[in-house]
């Protein structure tokens, strides 16, 4: 490759490395989702989302009041639910570590809220795929 052709490479990049700027973020720091069978095709939701609540989490970044949680069959969406949020169901996650060559930071928090809802599903033979997603990962 010759030298005039690779001037504008390196000058392109050389812009983008003095346009990166530092980037925060605070956000979910996990989750699960499960559901329990109630029997005649009724089905109990459970979302359990995680969140950092130490000093980290300088925007706030609180829970959603609900949680979107989509149900797919083999067509594609089935059911879109929007799963509501009880205050009693947030608390404080204990910060257990039990290996002794580590020692969590003093200002690890975690916090997490669990959503429930029931959902009617029909039996169909290939079954159903629950998932969450919240905006802005």
């Amino acid at each position: 490759m010759r030298l005039a052709n690779l001037i504008p490479v390196v000058l392109s990049l050389l812009l983008w490395a003095l346009s990166v700027g530092e980037s925060r973020a605070t956000h979910i720091v996990g989750g699960e989702i499960s559901y329990t069978d109630l029997g005649g095709g009724l089905y109990q939701i459970r979302l359990t989302v995680y969140r950092d609540c130490g000093p980290a989490n300088v925007n706030g970044t609180g829970f959603d009041d609900y949680a979107k949680v989509g149900i797919f069959d083999d067509n594609g969406l089935y059911e879109l639910m929007e799963v509501p949020l009880s205050s009693t169901n947030v608390s404080m996650v204990p910060v257990v570590m039990t290996n002794p060559c580590g020692t969590p930071p003093p200002d690890v928090c975690v916090e997490q809220a669990v959503y429930f809802a029931n959902a009617f599903l029909p039996a169909i033979p290939q079954g159903y795929t629950l998932s969450y997603q919240r905006c802005c990962r």
